[in-house]
């Protein structure tokens, strides 16, 4: 019977509350340099800020949905102003070189050790 709900069970669709459960990250270590990927599927980089404090690599992602029509009718609507923040403690940071790229919704940093 409820293969036939066009919603799964575990849907939040009559939850009162939405976790926002942030992104995900790997880490690689090499010799030379820490290598962070992080899924941001949908964001552009405008919408990106990337920090490196007293050893903590910081990952901001904002998105701002903006409706045109505001005479449409959603069913649902989940699509809105959004933010995600991670931290990271990552020492021994060349902070000056830090390179990063944004591709097909995968944000990739070289992080360079210091020498």
């Amino acid at each position: 019977m409820f293969e036939m709900i066009p919603f799964k069970n575990n849907d939040d669709f009559f939850s009162s509350t939405s976790i926002n459960k942030g992104f995900n990250v790997d880490i690689h270590e090499t010799e030379s340099a820490y290598l962070v990927e992080a899924d941001l599927p949908g964001m552009k980089k405008e919408n990106l800020n990337l920090s490196y404090k007293n050893g903590y690599l910081t990952i901001t992602a904002k998105r701002e949905d903006i409706i045109e029509d505001r005479n449409e009718i959603y069913v649902r609507h989940e699509k809105h102003y959004t933010e995600f923040k991670r931290s990271f403690f990552i020492n021994n940071i060349d902070k000056n070189n830090i390179n990063a790229q944004l591709k097909n919704g995968v944000l990739k940093l070289v992080l360079p050790k210091k020498e």
